[in-house]
C-alpha cells in the first residue's frame, strides 16, 4: 500500500501526527490504530527474521520488570512504584553522561536528604555487564539488571530516546504520566534542586532554544523595538498565557499543551530567521505554524503593549480559523 503523493494536506498531518522528522521512518500501529513503535526501522532491523513481529510493546511495567538492583540488594519494582521517578538512560562510554552523572547524583541525595518520595532507574546502554557494573558503582540510585534487554529496549522505544544522557520524569510508575520527556539540563540548571519534579518551561526565549519551532505551532512574540519595560511587560503578558495553557494540559494528563510559546527581544540569531521568512519588522505577535505548510499569523503589538487578552484573542482567532492565513518563505 502507498499513501497518494496528491493529498499533500494530509500528509502534512500525518507527518505532524507521528513526529516524523526524517526518512526512513516506519510507524508501527496495533490493529486499533494506536502507535506500538515510532522506530519500527530500528526494530526490524534487529529482527531480521521477524521472529518477534508483530512487535508488540511491553507495557512500562512488563519493560522495566519486577525486581531491580541497589547496591548488592534486590528490591521489588512495586516498592517505589508510586513515587516520583526519573527513568535515566545513560552508558559508562558516553562523555556527557560521565559529565551528567554526578550533577544528578547531587540533586538526587539533597532531595533525599530532604525527605522527598522520589527514585531514579538507571536504564542501561553499556555495552557490557562489566561496564554496568562499574557504571552503576557510582550512582546512588537503583537499575534494572543489564540482562534486561528487551526491556531496555522497549523504553528507549516508548520515550523515544535517541541519544542520552536522557532523564524521563514520570508522576509514578503506576501512572506512567510523563512530567519530562527530557530533564537533565533542568537538573543541570537547578543548582539548589527548587524545582524538583522539573516540568518543562512554560515559556521560551526563541533566540536560546528555538528547536521545537519546526514540529509545532507556536506563539512567538517577536519584542525588537520596544523600550525594556514594554519588553518585560510583554514577556510577562505572554508567560501569564503560556502557564494557564500549561496547566490546563497537565490537568488533561499532557507535557505540553498543543501551542508553544516563545519570545524574542533581539531580531539577530534564530530571530533573524523568522523575520526573512516572515517579511515582518518591528513588534509583532506572531502565530507560526510550520508543520502546517509552513502558515503564520501577525498580528501589531498595538502601542507598544501587548496584554494577555491580546494573546488570548489571537489564539481564539487562529483556533477558529479567523486569521488571515501568510504563508513563510
Amino acid at each position: 500500500l502507498h499513501y497518494p503523493l496528491r493529498r499533500q494536506r494530509q500528509m502534512c498531518i500525518r507527518d505532524r501526527l507521528y513526529s516524523v522528522a526524517g526518512i526512513p521512518t516506519l510507524i508501527l500501529l496495533d490493529g486499533k490504530g494506536e502507535v506500538m513503535s515510532k522506530e519500527g526501522v530500528r526494530t526490524v532491523l534487529s529482527d531480521p527474521r521477524g521472529h518477534d513481529f508483530p512487535y508488540t510493546r511491553l507495557t512500562l511495567s512488563e519493560a522495566i520488570g519486577d525486581k531491580l538492583i541497589k547496591g548488592d540488594a534486590e528490591i521489588t519494582t512495586e516498592s517505589v512504584a508510586s513515587r516520583p521517578v526519573g527513568l535515566y538512560f545513560s552508558a559508562h562510554w558516553c562523555p556527557p553522561c560521565k559529565r551528567f552523572t554526578p550533577k544528578l547524583a547531587a540533586a538526587y541525595k539533597k532531595l533525599q536528604s530532604e525527605g522527598t518520595e522520589m527514585e531514579i532507574i538507571f536504564v542501561s546502554s553499556d555495552k557490557t555487564q562489566a561496564q554496568f557494573d562499574e557504571y552503576r558503582a557510582e550512582m546512588p540510585w537503583v537499575a534494572m539488571p543489564y540482562a534486561n534487554r528487551k526491556g531496555k529496549a522497549s523504553l528507549a522505544d516508548q520515550f523515544e530516546v535517541s541519544g542520552i544522557p536522557r532523564l524521563v520524569i514520570l508522576e509514578s510508575l503506576e501512572s506512567g504520566r510523563i512530567i519530562n520527556p527530557n530533564a537533565a539540563a533542568a537538573v543541570m540548571a537547578d543548582v539548589s534542586v527548587e524545582n524538583f519534579p522539573w516540568h518543562p518551561p512554560t515559556l521560551n526565549d526563541f533566540n536560546q532554544d528555538p528547536s521545537k519551532i519546526n514540529e509545532v505551532t507556536a506563539v512567538v512574540a517577536m519584542l525588537h523595538g520596544l523600550d525594556q519595560a514594554a519588553a518585560d511587560a510583554a514577556v510577562e503578558a505572554v508567560r501569564t498565557v503560556s502557564e494557564k495553557k500549561y496547566a490546563e494540559a497537565r490537568a488533561a494528563g499532557k507535557v505540553h499543551p498543543d501551542v508553544r510559546y516563545y519570545f524574542s527581544r533581539s531580531d539577530a540569531g534564530p530571530s533573524a530567521q523568522i523575520r526573512s521568512l516572515s517579511k515582518t519588522a518591528g513588534p509583532k505577535l506572531l502565530i507560526v505554524d510550520i508543520p502546517q505548510e509552513g502558515a503564520f499569523y501577525e498580528q501589531d503589538i498595538a502601542d507598544g503593549v501587548l496584554t494577555v487578552e491580546a494573546i488570548e484573542a489571537m489564539l481564539a482567532g487562529y483556533e477558529t480559523a479567523a486569521l488571515v492565513r501568510k504563508q513563510l518563505g
